[in-house]
């Protein structure tokens, strides 16, 4: 039977281009300035297709968390941005526009307002001609002074509700020898509210092999994570009040997060300072603050409260802690007992000042864990966090001036010191630059920071980059990318005392069919031996990438072909070469009721140092990016079908069968065959 799966797919993938009348043609994202604004909204799944391919995200192994921006984005998308009354804040919460946009926005509408149509968007200075596109989807226009009721959110809301299961067909060794506790397959259910005022999400989830059930000794009941939220927003003479999980994101990301989406060139060319606390109610085990946050905004002045209780999993058994697991997995007796064995409790405040063309703002927090941190013995860990307490303040500014502008923030936390700051300079209406220096000390560690580096934390790094938004001729563009950092003291994953550097080039085409990239990267990182227990660089690993992606249609289908080798020269100066070939196809079927994506990739990747990474399409709501590593042929058909009455009906099922290896996995996940096989399906309602 999988066998004929092999087969059967790839015939599939060429009869669906030509399974529709050629009459037919869905809109494509373009460039093209001679393009009306789109009239009528798109499907919010077309429309998020879109912010992906917009922001360009990597296929590297930085993690982006797409849940979360498409719960964002579903938000807007649900209760769309008055143009004519949106604050900062408002336009902030769209998370794609960068903060010379926003201020473009905010300028036309004072200066020539109050806008009368969406189409005055092609009248804005500085906009890119992709987010003029984009933004009709979640922006209207609509009478000065006009403000929904209460009574009205309540009433006309819109509700969603989804229960969801996956699992693997082939059984892993944990399941084998019986030491997942729970069933072989994943179950969740999701249920939310959404008005321009209000809303509120609840989420459970138990992963495979999670114990589904009440059991007093591990304390179980039921699913394995709850999350809950909710928020009201302008309640007269009050402010915004949220109550349950959320996230908080200040500035550039020092001492509370900054949410960073799309590959290392978007983030330096679209870079908000943040200002914002967001309910969470994703499936995702990032930690979140569970408590309670409010703020108050006038014409002028932004303030934010906060404060919560955070469940972390670690092991604490000797009285202490070294380390926090993020994997959220709770499968075997050990990691049950190590789930929310570690609470922290995080109180916080921000207060933001600023005008169309300036603000500044100071945060500050305090944090306690329940257990006193001790680092390891090992050399590398002696600037690690110690203790019980965590302090911080910082402080973050933005200012335009024509056509520079310059976004920073300056933060101490614990008595160590890190900055992070853009400079822009506009050099005409879609072309840019951006410089990023940021220092992050040795000592500095702030739990819930998340800002803009290249050793993927915020600690021991010193280093610079360069981002160019280019227009070559007409519909052809440039995109340019350097960075270059040296580490101030030894980590998990870098030396002490190295340098480590970046390049980066992404020409882009576009026309009314399609937009083709070449991207040609580099990227020199240097090495160590642990084994050794020094902390000095042994060498560096040297990796250059050549991608070719084009996304196009044919008739009323949209394909995506991309190509991508990977070279690595590793200490020895041995050099090993891996390439990634793979054909993406989107279509629609039953009067656009039925929308099928498929994929099929070939792919060799000898070590794991060039493996690749490429985000798949997969059932609403869920994201997934497996490493690609080893030989193998993988495919996955994805099947959504939109009922009269409203209900979604999703499908997914996915195969990896690999040539050089018997079994793939390891530990308990290991699987003795060389395939692994997945199988997904949603039931969702909206109403």
């Amino acid at each position: 039977m999988k066998k004929r799966l092999l087969f059967i797919l790839p015939i599939l993938l060429l009869i669906l281009p030509y399974a529709h009348s050629k009459n037919e043609k869905d809109s494509l994202f373009t460039y093209d300035k001679n393009q009306p604004i789109l009239s009528e909204r798109l499907p919010f799944d077309e429309f998020f297709e879109l912010v992906k391919i917009y922001l360009e995200e990597d296929n590297t192994e930085e993690v982006i968390d797409l849940e979360y921006l498409e719960t964002e984005l579903k938000t807007v998308y649900e209760a769309p941005v008055n143009w004519n009354t949106a604050t900062r804040e408002e336009l902030r919460s769209i998370q794609i526009i960068s903060e010379l946009e926003i201020e473009e926005l905010l300028f036309y509408a004072g200066e020539y307002g109050p806008v009368s149509s969406i189409y005055e968007l092609q009248l804005v200075e500085n906009l890119s001609e992709p987010l003029r596109l984009l933004l009709p989807n979640i922006l209207i226009v609509d009478t000065v002074g006009i403000h929904s009721k209460w009574s009205d959110d309540l009433k006309y809301g819109k509700h969603y509700a989804a229960v969801h299961s996956n699992g693997i067909i082939e059984p892993k060794k944990g399941f084998l020898e019986e030491k997942y506790l729970g069933i072989p397959a994943t179950i969740s259910a999701k249920y939310r509210f959404i008005s321009h005022n209000f809303q509120a999400t609840i989420s459970m989830k138990s992963d495979a092999g999670e114990p589904f059930s009440v059991n007093e000794k591990y304390k179980r009941y039921g699913f394995d994570t709850y999350r809950f939220f909710a928020e009201a927003k302008n309640i007269p003479n009050f402010g915004n009040i949220l109550i349950g999980s959320y996230k908080a994101s200040f500035g550039r990301g020092l001492i509370f997060g900054n949410k960073n989406w799309g590959s290392k060139t978007q983030q330096l060319l679209n870079t908000p300072n943040q200002k914002s606390i967001t309910g969470y109610g994703g499936s995702s085990a990032t930690p979140t603050i569970n408590g309670v946050a409010y703020s108050y905004q006038n014409h002028l002045i932004n303030t934010n409260i906060f404060y919560g209780i955070s469940n972390l999993d670690s092991d604490t058994s000797g009285g202490e802690w070294h380390s926090i697991n993020t994997s959220g997995y709770h499968r075997t007796e050990s990691e049950i007992l190590r789930q929310n064995c570690l609470m922290l409790h995080t109180l916080g405040g921000n207060i933001n000042i600023g005008k169309v063309r300036w603000n500044i703002g100071v945060n500050g927090y305090m944090a306690k864990f329940s257990l006193p941190a001790v680092p390891s013995n090992d050399i590398w860990s002696i600037y690690d966090f110690t203790g019980e307490w965590q302090w911080g303040v910082s402080a973050y500014y933005f200012f335009k001036k024509r056509k520079i502008s310059m976004n920073g923030e300056f933060a101490v936390v614990n008595s160590a010191f890190a900055t992070n700051n853009n400079l822009q300079f506009l050099l005409s209406s879609n072309s840019t630059i951006s410089i990023n220096y940021r220092y992050f000390s040795p000592k500095y560690h702030a739990f819930w920071a998340n800002t803009y580096s290249s050793m993927s934390g915020t600690n021991g790094e010193h280093g610079a980059s360069l981002a160019i938004d280019l227009p070559l001729y007409k519909k052809l563009s440039l995109e340019l990318f350097a960075d270059g950092y040296k580490t101030l003291w030894a980590s998990v994953n870098h030396p002490i005392n190295a340098v480590g550097f970046e390049l980066r080039g992404n020409l882009k085409y576009l026309n009314k069919n399609g937009i083709y990239n070449l991207s040609i990267r580099y990227k020199s990182k240097p090495e160590w031996n642990k084994e050794s227990l020094t902390i000095a660089q042994t060498g560096h690993e040297k990796t250059g990438t050549l991608l070719l992606r084009a996304y196009y249609t044919i008739d009323n289908c949209s394909l995506t072909s991309g190509f991508q080798t990977n070279i690595t020269l590793n200490n020895n100066e041995k050099k090993e070469i891996g390439w990634l070939l793979y054909q993406d196809i989107t279509s629609k079927f039953i009067n656009k009721t039925l929308t099928v994506k498929a994929r099929i990739a070939i792919f060799n990747s000898p070590t794991w140092q060039n493996r690749f990474y490429l985000y798949e399409h997969n059932i609403p709501e869920y994201y997934y990016s497996p490493a690609l590593y080893g030989s193998a042929f993988r495919w996955y058909l994805l099947c959504n079908y939109k009922t009269p009455i409203n209900i979604n009906l999703s499908f997914r099922i996915s195969q990896t069968y690999y040539n050089n290896k018997d079994t793939n996995g390891s530990g308990y996940d290991e699987i003795n065959a060389p395939h692994r096989t997945e199988i997904q399906g949603t039931i969702s309602y909206s109403f």
